[in-house]
């Protein structure tokens, strides 16, 4: 936990001045929501224009923010949603009610949400946050410049961004940074003690400034309020020396150096990651207009699973024309080009021929048929070299212009189409023609209604989008191909495919490094050879050879491997006479089940002291013929107890639990029937999409959970363990480049750590 120190800073010229408000911090109360009670959250409001805000209304205005934070379940980032979205309507009503008085009132906003080790931050309006961590400085702001403040429209351009705060760390948030607010500057020599800190920020800072700074340390959750001391009249403050202020010019300020209480903290850094993705919420300056990017950066977009409202709405009304306008401007854009080639072809034969005098008889004579021919070969070679030249100047931004012409126009049919289907076709048609666009070249506008079209897809679906990023610090190399992840404590294990082998990695300050004194794959060890191996389990912590995953080949010798100890061989005892074909293995409650696809059956092996001696029994037996399921389709498998979840390549589960009555033995459900119980769709019938489904997951309690990996979307559905549908996971991989877009292997640790790979990569994201 943290404790939040908050220094609010308010210059007027360069006098030193009390705040009234607009800085606020508060820690859950007593009866905060469930979601709530681990999240310290900090708000900082900047109001411009028209008449000044009484200071009584704005602390009002912040502390009904956070009672809703607070009140609001669900992630971190929705609620904070809702505080920007709550605001923005507070200040539109204002400046709708004050209409022919003077300017209106606009607001920048930063909200951040303190939430274990991260720090989440949502932002709206011309708002300037500083993250400054013992790994570094962080700058969030609307580089686009295109968000003009709440109170503006009807729904808020609404920034988010995450980083991984570590030990201890500084938050600053105004409304116009100096220039000298750089990390070079800021950190010169070493981290920087409050003190230091503050004085850095305040060299060269405006005459009126104001300045919200937050010190986070470690601590029990409390929130202090630190008042800078007034200068005395006349005295200026000390400064530390140009070197370690400022390289550039020489310090200059009048206003005395804050007098706060600080302290040095010396835990050990630990990992930070910065995640940064700016999502574009709604469109600004004008009312839901598609908004150019804003800066490119990482982090998971807005969680909803809420039904969309796709009929005819006010804002579709809005946009109609605008968006009708633009798609048409791509496909004027192409006949413009089209009569710019001819314009220039008539011009260039009007001065080649206007070079022949007229009536000029021995030029006329000299054109004999061999000159005629040889015109008669040049001109289509010339039409083309021109028609290559304008092409290679103005011929990309053509064919740009004509595809996003085409996805804006897509766009207009997704937003007013009545039927959820046609609007979900319309959407990706629009990312799939701004693919092409893009291919030719890539804009603001063009990644700003990629943004939009994700968005609306996110809502038709119910989708919630992670935060994924890079998990192993060193590259794999493209050979590897990882089709099983176990999530061990701070160990973590891939199986390689191709290689037929188990490769651990374990977690240091930047990610998870390989350990390459890590043997499990095939050869001669104690207790016998073990050939290719075809896949791994989990096993529990307590077996007797301390060993984290059980290994398999394909002919049914098992491999215990661990860290740092030579890996066991046990062969599975088979009856006389036949073969077992290993494809999958999983292990729960001391019993070993493996899928042979060759025998059309599940093997089951008891453990004995983590012996299999005993015979193997089959799943199936005593199960009639019409209801044992058809193993030749079974992609994976998971266990819960005696039930037995297997997936088919179509992504449908068949359910299998031994009953343990000799009468009926085994009961198997062949599909199981998915139902939704997302919020709108409730005990509606879930259908998978036409895709290819590769993995099975079962999650103990507290949260027991049913989840499958749809390969081709890399899209996780979550299930009840009734097969209620309750949220899909959606990957956000930022500007992370991935050699194949097709998912491999997923798992869900205990610490809710989902790890995700594509081939050789793997990345991790946290799951709320």
């Amino acid at each position: 936990m943290y404790d939040l120190n908050l220094i609010p800073i308010h210059l007027r010229q360069r006098e030193s001045f009390e705040l009234q408000s607009g800085f606020h911090a508060a820690v859950p109360p007593r009866r905060a929501t469930r979601s709530r009670t681990e999240d310290m959250l900090v708000l900082s409001l900047f109001i411009n224009g028209g008449e000044s805000v009484p200071a009584d209304v704005l602390q009002n205005w912040l502390e009904r923010l956070t009672q809703d934070f607070y009140k609001t379940s669900g992630s971190v980032t929705a609620a904070l949603r809702t505080l920007v979205e709550t605001l923005n309507l507070i200040m539109l009503e204002k400046n709708l009610k004050a209409a022919g008085k003077g300017s209106s009132l606009t607001g920048a906003l930063t909200l951040a949400a303190i939430h274990r080790q991260s720090l989440y931050l949502a932002q709206s309006g011309p708002a300037h946050a500083y993250v400054l961590t013992r790994q570094g400085l962080d700058h969030f702001y609307d580089s686009s410049q295109s968000d003009h403040g709440l109170g503006m429209s009807r729904t808020p351009a609404i920034r988010y961004y995450q980083v991984i705060l570590g030990e201890d760390g500084y938050l600053f948030m105004t409304d116009g940074p100096p220039e000298t607010w750089t990390e070079e500057l800021l950190t010169i020599g070493s981290f920087p003690d409050l003190a230091q800190l503050q004085r850095r920020l305040l060299n060269q800072a405006p005459a009126d400034f104001r300045l919200d700074l937050v010190h986070m340390t470690p601590g029990e959750g409390q929130v202090h309020v630190q008042e800078s001391a007034k200068p005395t009249p006349g005295e200026k403050p000390s400064i530390e020396s140009i070197e370690e202020v400022t390289p550039v010019e020489e310090a200059r300020t009048s206003v005395d150096e804050p007098q706060t209480e600080t302290r040095e903290v010396g835990f050990e850094d630990t990992q930070k990651i910065k995640s940064q993705i700016p999502v574009t919420k709604a469109p600004s300056p004008e009312p839901d207009q598609v908004q150019p990017d804003v800066q490119r950066s990482r982090m998971k977009q807005p969680e909803s699973n809420r039904v969309p409202s796709l009929p005819v709405s006010e804002r579709v009304h809005q946009q109609r024309g605008q968006l009708k306008e633009k798609g048409l401007k791509g496909l004027a854009a192409f006949f413009d080009w089209h009569q710019d080639v001819k314009k220039r072809m008539d011009t260039f034969f009007s001065k080649l021929l206007g070079k022949i005098p007229a009536g000029d008889k021995i030029a006329e004579t000299k054109l004999s048929g061999k000159t005629l021919l040889i015109i008669a070969l040049l001109v289509p070679i010339v039409l083309v070299a021109v028609a290559a030249g304008i092409y290679s100047v103005r011929g990309r931004t053509m064919q740009y212009d004509s595809y996003y012409g085409q996805a804006l126009t897509h766009s207009h049919q997704g937003l007013t189409a009545e039927d959820p289907d046609d609007s979900h076709h319309e959407w990706q048609q629009v990312l799939t023609l701004l693919d092409q666009a893009e291919s030719y070249r890539i804009t603001d506008d063009s990644a700003a209604l990629r943004v939009q079209a994700q968005e609306a897809l996110d809502l038709l679906d119910g989708a919630v989008r992670l935060s994924y990023h890079p998990a192993i610090t060193s590259v794999f190399t493209s050979d590897i191909h990882i089709t099983q992840i176990i999530s061990f404590g701070t160990d973590l294990y891939l199986f390689d495919e191709t290689g037929g082998r188990v490769i651990h990695a374990e977690r240091a300050s930047q990610g998870y490094e390989i350990d390459p004194d890590f043997v499990c794959a095939a050869g001669n060890f104690d207790g016998g050879s073990v050939g290719t191996l075809v896949d791994m389990t989990a096993l529990p912590i307590n077996n007797t050879y301390q060993a984290h995953v059980l290994a398999a080949d394909g002919a049914g010798n098992v491999v215990y491997c661990a860290p740092e100890q030579t890996p066991i061989v046990q062969a599975l005892p088979i009856s006389a006479g036949a073969t077992v074909v290993v494809k999958r293995i999983t292990y729960a409650s001391g019993y070993l089940y493996v899928l042979d696809p060759a025998a059309n059956t599940v093997r089951v092996y008891q453990a004995t002291d983590d012996q299999y001696l005993d015979a193997t029994t089959d799943f199936f037996e005593g199960i009639e013929s019409g209801g044992k399921p058809d193993i030749s389709h079974i992609v994976d498998m998971s266990v819960s107890g005696q039930e037995l979840f297997l997936l088919r390549e179509d992504g449908l589960l068949v359910d299998c639990v031994s009953s343990g009555l000799s009468s009926e033995p085994v009961i198997c459900e062949n599909p199981v029937t998915y139902l939704d119980s997302r919020e709108g769709r409730e005990e509606q019938t879930v259908t998978m999409p036409e895709s290819s489904y590769v993995s099975v997951l079962y999650t103990e309690p507290p949260d027991p959970t049913i989840s499958i990996l749809d390969a081709v979307n890399a899209d996780i559905y979550q299930f009840s363990v009734r097969f209620k549908l309750y949220q899909r996971l959606r990957p956000d991989l930022g500007d992370y480049d991935i050699d194949s877009t097709t998912a491999t292997a997923f798992t869900i640790g205990i610490d809710r750590i989902v790890f995700l790979a594509f081939g050789n990569q793997v990345f991790y994201a946290y799951l709320d």
